[in-house]
């Protein structure tokens, strides 16, 4: 990807800074140490509540978030890309990359919903019924974007198949699937596009620090056990877009 050099790219190595690299490298064997004893106490807690209520100190630990705050203080000043699966209109895709992509509000829907009517892909009903059926006031969807941040979560069929096949989003969608809803037919508008965007790294934290999730990435692929990268979070404000991937 172009990008790549500019941007992190969660699961794709050549993209994380040298700095961090070499700092993995040096410490492979204490990262090593320290997530086998994770796993140890993590197992035997699974047949003994009181070890998973109260784990014994990891040896390895004090060491282990150095390394982990210094790797995150380098990812804080570097951009990441997030990537948000939809279906889009022509407009749609014209709006996004000059405005970017916009935290979901009910104005927002009314206003796709507007598009669409004036683009004749649907009648004033069909519009009126996506302004009134959808979840955009829901607490885990208003005035968010929602993004993930993995390449391989772009070969996981099951979890973005329906937001191809689909206009509108999960938020919309869901709320016109199966045979009680003939009007409007989402999967007639729009084509399935990857929204690539930019985030600071100052914005990728969560429970867990984006240090963590990465070192952790990383010391897996170096066993014979490589687990997949996963990892998707929420903004509340228009997210920056870099480009927009089209099924063309």
């Amino acid at each position: 990807m172009s990008i790549a050099g500019k941007h992190v790219i969660m699961d794709l190595i050549e993209s994380w800074p040298d700095s961090v690299l070499v700092i993995l490298r040096t410490n492979q064997e204490l990262i090593k140490q320290y997530l086998d004893e994770e796993k140890r106490v993590e197992l035997l807690g699974r047949e003994d509540i009181e070890i998973r209520y109260f784990p014994p100190l990891n040896p390895h630990k004090q060491q282990y978030l150095e390394v982990d705050q210094v790797i995150n203080e380098i990812l804080m000043g570097q951009s990441f890309v997030g990537f948000h699966a939809t279906r889009l209109t022509q407009s749609e895709i014209s709006n996004i990359i000059r405005d970017g992509l916009q935290p979901l509000t009910p104005e927002l829907v009314k206003e796709k919903a507007g598009i669409l009517l004036r683009d004749n892909y649907i009648s004033a009903s069909e519009a009126e019924l996506i302004i009134q059926n959808n979840s955009s006031q829901e607490e885990n969807r208003e005035k968010m974007v929602w993004l993930f941040h993995c390449i391989s979560t772009l070969k996981d069929r099951g979890s973005l198949i329906n937001l191809f096949s689909y206009w509108g989003g999960e938020a919309i969608y869901r709320h016109f699937q199966g045979d009680l809803y003939s009007s409007p037919d989402l999967k007639q508008i729009g084509q399935p596009c990857i929204v690539v965007c930019s985030l600071p790294g100052a914005e990728m934290e969560s429970i867990q620090t984006i240090s963590d999730r990465m070192i952790r990435y990383w010391s897996s692929l170096q066993s014979l056990e490589p687990h997949s990268c996963e990892f998707d979070h929420f903004v509340k404000h228009t997210v920056e877009v870099i480009e927009i991937i089209s099924i063309g």
